[in-house]
């Protein structure tokens, strides 16, 4: 699977899912990059292996394979917080980056019908496919075709405010009026 067979599956796969070529071309560098990254890792580890048996064989003390062992732990350890700082980024179900949540939210509160934003949650889907789940104050004396409508024409804005966001699902606040 590591192979250039595996990849070429693996970014197929991609392509069928509808990424767009930029796309299939960032994930097959950051492929790229992650197996360079393990190979990097395994030489690495290898070398250190074989320099610890080394020096133990020739000095006759037996704590420089354990030093070795240890460098091998350190190379591990490295090796796992590049994989994951270059992997952080196409973590699915993740929420959008801040710069898209402000974005949406002042799409939204661009309306004058809309009151509030009480609750905004996204959840990446992909690399330029975002969920939206929220929750919208809106005017009291709005009927339903009216909220409709107004459903309708955020979405519309968001698609050319926001275009990485796909999908979107509104519910409205349920706030009781206020008693004096």
């Amino acid at each position: 699977m590591l192979g250039a067979r595996g990849r070429e599956r693996r970014l197929a796969a991609l392509r069928l899912l509808g990424l767009s070529s930029g796309d299939v071309t960032r994930m097959a560098l950051i492929d790229t990059l992650l197996q360079a990254t393990i190979g990097v890792g395994i030489g690495a580890g290898l070398l250190l292996a074989a320099l610890g048996l080394f020096v133990s064989e020739l000095s006759g003390n037996e704590h420089w394979d354990g030093v070795a062992a240890l460098g091998i732990g350190a190379v591990l350890a490295l090796v796992a917080v590049m994989l994951g700082l270059q992997s952080r980024s196409l973590l699915l179900g993740a929420a959008a980056s801040p710069e898209t949540r402000i974005a949406i939210s002042a799409s939204v509160r661009g309306f004058p019908e809309v009151r509030d934003v009480v609750r905004l949650l996204t959840m990446q889907l992909g690399s330029h496919s975002v969920l939206v789940s929220g929750e919208l104050a809106v005017q009291r004396n709005l009927t339903t075709e009216q909220i409709e409508d107004l459903l309708v024409r955020i979405d519309a804005q968001l698609e050319k405010d926001v275009p990485e966001v796909s999908e979107t699902f509104w519910e409205l606040n349920h706030a009781r009026p206020e008693t004096a």
